[in-house]
């Protein structure tokens, strides 16, 4: 069964749009033995445009969980019944064949995931749901598998270490929910490391897989500032394409572009969009924050690591996230006493935002009920010895957004905005061109109203 909507009826044109750049999929599962069967539990499969060098087909295996990753190249009748098997919530690839559903359960469903923010690299996404009314991880037996994996001819130190080998998340714990998440990845990008601009003068490298055709990409062009009428132009008429390698076009642009400190690139494959990307010139830069904060990190290196602090650096994530609120617009501190906020940041309209930063997903509650006390100690007091303004409680988790999901509705019901790992990524990549960061704040604002008023809830996961 499949709920109709605009979004689910989007992943449907971009995959038929698309599906001829396909030339492999990719699996990593878990699947769990109930009522004397295999009961697939949670997929993330990748249709991807490269060819592949070799296939993969590993799994491991107790008498109460399996796990596996399997690559496998894919011809355009094969990858019709996949995806045929897919939406019917089977994984059927190689000789592996598992179902979301057992005979009594309730419909399969299909969903398609959207942020309200757009991504910088588009990746179209279907989600694949067993309607149970029950867990099948209710009574699963944790000490059992754990014992039974340190044991197994190939080793593993329980299920934190096998759900991590094969990408599934790093907590140890099952996934609550019965899906199946298919990305679909572009069959075109452009080609960042061989991208320039510099005194005017463009320099752009593209490419694509060759069962597109050259006439299915368009290559947008904004120049910055002032990207008037006249400066935003489609300028995939001047690319160059070289011989095929290994399935692949690879495309070059050399133009003037006038009076350019940043040039926005919006490609697209297929009629559909697959990345914007901001190319600065360095010498003209049009955030002098960034232009003096690049004296000590002019790659961003430092920067880009402290937003990807790994455990037990939880106050390098606060400085990056500190930092990076600067670079955007923002006046920020990390205070030195414990008991305050993270990070606290005022816009330039004079709106404060109280941020908590985590690197651990199990650790999200925790988080935020310090953000709702703290902010209601600011809301008590608001217009009483200061002038009343809008406080804004945000939590950054630099992991990736479907770690998370399940607490969407958590974090709506205490009106707290969520910054995921995808977010920090878009950040950086605004940095030349910054958000208004006073518009951003309404919309945040605005965005938890309309959620919590939602009739049936919050939609999980979009924040």
């Amino acid at each position: 069964m499949s709920f109709p909507s605009l979004q689910l009826d989007h992943f449907n044109r971009v995959f038929e749009s698309w599906r001829a750049g396909v030339a492999h999929v990719r699996a990593q599962y878990v699947a769990v033995f109930v009522e004397g069967s295999w009961v697939l539990l949670h997929a993330r499969v990748d249709l991807d445009p490269f060819e592949l060098t070799e296939t993969v087909n590993e799994a491991i295996s107790t008498s109460s969980i399996r796990a596996g990753h399997v690559k496998a190249s894919v011809t355009q009748p094969a990858l019709e019944e996949f995806m045929a098997a897919l939406r019917a919530g089977r994984l059927h690839l190689s000789e592996h064949g598992l179902d979301l559903a057992l005979p009594a359960d309730q419909e399969i469903s299909l969903y398609a995931p959207t942020s309200l923010v757009e991504p910088e690299y588009f990746t179209p996404q279907l989600e694949v749901k067993c309607m149970r009314q029950t867990m099948l991880t209710q009574s699963f037996d944790y000490a059992l598998a754990n014992a039974e994996l340190r044991r197994n001819t190939v080793p593993f130190d329980g299920l934190v270490d096998l759900l991590s080998f094969f990408g599934l998340g790093n907590s140890g714990h099952l996934p609550h929910e019965q899906k199946i998440l298919v990305t679909l990845n572009p069959p075109g990008d452009i080609i960042i490391d061989g991208c320039a601009l510099s005194q005017d003068q463009l320099r752009l490298k593209v490419m694509r897989r060759v069962s597109m055709g050259r006439d299915s990409v368009v290559l947008g062009l904004r120049k910055f500032p002032n990207p008037s009428m006249e400066r935003r132009s489609q300028i995939a008429d001047k690319i160059q394409w070289q011989p095929e390698v290994a399935g692949f076009e690879t495309g070059y642009v050399e133009a003037i572009a006038d009076d350019c400190g940043v040039a926005e690139l919006l490609l697209s494959v297929g009629g559909y969009t697959v990345r914007r990307y901001f190319l600065p010139d360095a010498s003209k830069s049009l955030n002098q924050r960034l232009v003096d904060y690049r004296r000590f990190d002019p790659e961003l290196q430092h920067l880009g690591r402290a937003l990807k602090a790994g455990k037990n650096d939880s106050r390098s994530l606060e400085a990056g996230v500190a930092t990076l609120l600067h670079l955007l617009g923002a006046s920020t501190l990390t205070p030195p006493n414990p008991d305050t906020p993270d990070v606290i940041a005022e816009t330039a309209g004079k709106r404060l935002a109280l941020i908590e930063c985590t690197i651990k997903v199990e650790s999200l509650r925790e988080k935020v009920g310090k953000l709702v006390n703290r902010r209601e100690i600011i809301n008590r007091d608001n217009g009483l010895n200061s002038p009343a303004r809008e406080v804004l409680a945000i939590l950054v988790v630099n992991q990736p957004r479907y770690t998370i999901v399940n607490e969407g509705k958590y974090l709506s019901d205490n009106q707290v905005v969520l910054i995921s790992q995808e977010d920090l990524n878009l950040a950086m990549a605004h940095l030349e061109v910054p958000q208004d960061l006073d518009m951003l704040f309404l919309e945040k604002l605005e965005s938890l109203r309309s959620l919590n008023n939602q009739p049936f809830g919050s939609i999980p996961g979009v924040i």
